[in-house]
């Protein structure tokens, strides 16, 4: 059976959504950082068994709407882009229907001596949100399967829930993380700080 499955990708900035993507879909990596504008298309049929960012912003809740998965990327070497993962999970519950399955993901897995935050926080923001987390590594192609299968069964059981044909999974990357700049900026202009 092919399912047709709309997955959006949100993180901070330099937290590898884009080698992400580009590990499963075509099977590279690369070890040079290339910051990532707006908004990349991509495509991949899964078989089951059953700055200059801002012109963007306004763009990822069309992104966001209709979409079955989100996948919240933080990297496992920085702590900063973790303590992003509560806007980024605000930010898209508000944007995305109830039913949208939501999957944090902990990327850069390779480097678990550079390792700054403990699976303890992680693993409580998941039970309280209620959500899924992998931790991959694009360098390596550690769990990429492993997530990208429990996609596709998802996939199964919204086709199944919602009686729909889908025909491929579809992967939307949104790296957007002048969202998160654009929402602070407007709680300084109500706290007039």
């Amino acid at each position: 059976m092919s399912l047709k499955l709309k997955v959006v990708v949100v993180g901070d900035a330099n937290t590898g959504k884009s080698s992400l993507l580009s590990r499963y879909l075509f099977n590279k990596f690369n070890e040079d950082y290339h910051f990532t504008v707006g908004i990349d298309f991509h495509s991949k049929y899964i078989e089951t068994s059953n700055g200059e960012q801002e012109r963007f912003r306004a763009l990822l809740p069309s992104y966001l709407r209709d979409c079955a998965v989100v996948l919240l990327v933080y990297d496992i070497t920085n702590q900063k882009t973790f303590d992003s993962v509560n806007f980024w999970l605000d930010y898209v519950r508000k944007r995305t229907q109830p039913e949208t399955q939501l999957i944090l993901v902990g990327a850069k897995a390779d480097l678990k001596n550079q390792r700054k935050l403990s699976n303890t926080p992680v693993n409580d923001l998941c039970k309280k949100a209620g959500i899924l987390h992998y931790e991959v590594s694009a360098k390596t192609g550690q769990n990429l399967d492993e997530l990208f299968q429990q996609i596709a069964r998802l996939a199964e059981t919204l086709a199944i829930e919602n009686d729909r044909d889908r025909a491929s999974t579809i992967i939307q990357l949104a790296d957007d993380t002048s969202a998160k700049n654009q929402e602070d900026l407007e709680k300084k202009k109500k706290c007039n700080c």
